[in-house]
């Protein structure tokens, strides 16, 4: 019951979890800088607290476009670099978390052995990574594969010249090095780390004793 929590516990948990928004968002906010859309640390920040309401839409896919409507309404810009931004970021969410669940599961079979249970779910892990890496390296899959969703995302008043704007969709993931990767995933990490600190806290504030 709530008269059984301990507030103390209760805030830190719930600081770390604001420090991981922002954490998300400043580097969302260096994806967007790298497309050449010039967005202020306050504004990424606005943007990305107004748009949690849309976090657990399926696939995160509101997330995605209330994002995008948002940012566009800021910096009126192009729609292109708008959505290539959004879009990567959660790739990149995608990308580390199913890396992060691979080196789970292999501390769990360290742990307590092999069963025939989790190996399918882990081959499952390796085969999504690995489409992940056939994915972003490789120009005319990607390019199959992301049009429809383009397409899908952008508003039809906006989708005169549609070939061209997706060529220039593309063209931006030539903007993101692999210095914006590596940054991107170690940010990624590190929220990852304190989101599982903050709900380790959790457990604390609701008398859940964990080892």
């Amino acid at each position: 019951t709530i008269k059984n929590l301990d507030f103390f516990w209760l805030t830190i948990s719930f600081i770390l979890l604001l420090i991981v928004t922002i954490i998300i968002t400043l580097r969302w906010r260096y994806i967007v800088n790298k497309t050449g859309i010039k967005l202020s640390v306050k504004d990424s920040i606005f943007i990305s607290f107004k748009s949690l309401f849309a976090e657990y839409s399926p696939g995160k896919t509101g997330y995605l476009i209330v994002t995008s409507a948002y940012l566009k309404e800021k910096t009126k810009e192009d729609w292109v670099k708008i959505i290539f931004s959004t879009t990567f970021n959660k790739f990149i969410d995608v990308w580390i978390t199913a890396i992060e669940s691979l080196v789970g599961f292999v501390i769990l079979f360290w742990m307590f052995g092999i069963k025939s249970s989790v190996i399918i779910p882990l081959l499952a892990i390796l085969i999504l990574i690995i489409l992940s890496f056939i994915f972003f390296i490789n120009d005319r899959l990607m390019k199959l594969l992301l049009k429809p969703f383009f397409k899908i995302v952008i508003p039809k008043k906006y989708q005169d010249n549609f070939d061209e704007k997706f060529s220039d969709f593309y063209r931006n993931l030539g903007k993101m090095g692999y210095r914006t990767i590596l940054v991107s995933s170690i940010s990624q990490i590190i929220s990852t780390i304190i989101s599982g600190i903050s709900l380790y806290f959790l457990a604390k504030a609701l008398g859940i004793d964990l080892p």
